[in-house]
This record gives structure tokens, sequence and C-alpha cells, in this order.
């Protein structure tokens, strides 16, 4: 990935060309070899980080990914409780309502948190996001606001508003169904 150095001026410089972003449970143990073991970004909502440690736990996820290099954290504040979850992640107190309740979040970033390495999406590119490139007629329904891009979707459109050039690759269990 290059950005531009300066607005209006065509010199590229490499801006987020080493960085491998990762998504949900973004299993690596014993995948190396095709997806690498390094982590710059981990693209997550409050559900995604608790949730995950319960349902891939079988193969092997133990938490959200942690390195020394300082991993960016990136939080896509999806609803209440994900502003509950924040409020309580940045006082280092447990949650006081809602469905995590009585959970301490810091718990979940591995013992990496540091708050200048934590960034929250603004509701505005989150809508931006959906209703631009989201092409659903579930956008026309009842329960239009339950709709959203997947958390790799934002992670995606994050990278591309951030820089000119974007080398993406996937990894799927189902690899020879997009061959």
């Amino acid at each position: 990935m290059y950005s531009r150095t300066e607005p209006g001026i065509n010199v590229l410089k490499p801006c987020c060309f080493n960085l491998s972003g990762r998504m949900n449970g973004a299993i690596t143990n014993g995948y190396e070899e095709h997806v690498g073991n390094k982590t710059s970004v981990y693209v997550h909502t409050a559900h995604s980080i608790t949730t995950l440690l319960y349902l891939l736990k079988k193969y092997g996820y133990k938490s959200g990914p942690h390195d020394e290099q300082g991993i960016k954290y990136v939080m896509i504040p999806e609803g209440v409780r994900d502003f509950q979850w924040l409020k309580a992640l940045l006082r280092g107190e447990k949650v006081s309502a809602g469905p995590y309740r009585n959970k301490l979040p810091r718990n979940y970033y591995s013992g990496q948190y540091n708050e200048s390495r934590f960034y929250v999406l603004h509701q505005d590119f989150l809508l931006y996001v959906r209703n631009r490139f989201l092409l659903s007629h579930n956008l026309k329904k009842t329960l239009w606001p339950l709709v959203r891009p997947t958390n790799g979707a934002f992670a995606l459109f994050l990278a591309l508003h951030t820089c000119d050039i974007v080398p993406s690759r996937a990894s799927t269990w189902n690899k020879k169904k997009w061959e």
C-alpha cells in the first residue's frame, strides 16, 4: 500500500506496504506459510473479540492477536454494547451494563492494550461505507439499521481510503472455489 506524501503531489511513498491486517479469528498457528504470522492491524467489534474465544477454541484460537511490535487495534462500533465496551476499556474498568456486563475488556487484548494504538472507526465512515458500497435490498426493509458490511469489508475500505495502492490477499478454507 502506498500513500501520497502531501495532497496534490503525485510522489508516492510506502505507507502501509508491510502491513498485515486481520479480522475476527484469523487463526495463524499452523498456517504461517500461507498467511504469515505478523499482524499489524486487527479490526474487530466487542462481539467478535469476545465470542471468538468460544467459537474458535477447538481450532486453537486463544485470544486476539498480539506481538511485541505493537498491533493497532481498530474497533468498529456497531451498537450501544460497543460503546459500553469502549468506555470500560478506556477507564480500565469492568463493563457496567449490557451483554458484556462485568467483563474486563483489557483482558481480551492479550496484555497488549495501549491507548495510543487503539482506534475507533467514526460512525460517519461506517455509514458512508454501508450506504455507498453495500448494495442490499435489506437496506429498504424495517431492520435496515442491522444491515452492515462485514469486519473484513470495513478493513478493506479503511485501507482503500488510507492508501493509494492496496495489495489484497485473502485466505479461505475452500481455495478451489475461488480459483
